[in-house]
């Protein structure tokens, strides 16, 4: 509505130079910018927001962990994003690799920091997909 509106106006002054009139030029500018706007709007819904419709009551419950190179961590996290992932987040393993024991106290501590960060980071993503 906004479209036609604007478009009218400007139709209309235009339209005091041309053969027709302000008010016919006005009245076809404002159906041009009305169906411009309704484009735009079923563009939006149908186009744009497409990845949004298909999230839709879907609630993922996995937390995946990918082990490659650093080179290659780009390509993941796009191929993630391109398959509807809720969040996405790049961690440095190497560390939290420990090469002793792993019943070290610091290997222990050092994978549970990096469990709780995994948790927060996907609990930050739920809370700012859903709005809580």
């Amino acid at each position: 509505m906004a479209l036609a509106t604007a478009f009218s106006v400007i139709g209309a002054s235009i339209g005091f130079k041309l053969s027709w009139g302000p008010i016919y030029w006005g009245i076809i500018s404002a159906f041009s910018g009305f169906i411009l706007g309704l484009g735009i709007k079923i563009f939006m819904f149908k186009v744009i927001r497409k990845n949004q419709r298909l999230l839709r009551g879907k609630h993922s419950e996995v937390i995946l962990i990918v082990d490659c190179h650093a080179a290659d961590a780009e390509a993941v996290e796009q191929t993630l994003w391109k398959n509807l992932a809720l969040g996405v987040s790049k961690l440095d393993l190497m560390a939290y690799k420990n090469k002793s024991s792993p019943y070290n106290i610091m290997a222990r501590y050092r994978m549970n920091e990096l469990l709780f960060r995994i948790r927060d980071n996907f609990l930050n993503t739920l809370r700012k997909f859903f709005c809580f």
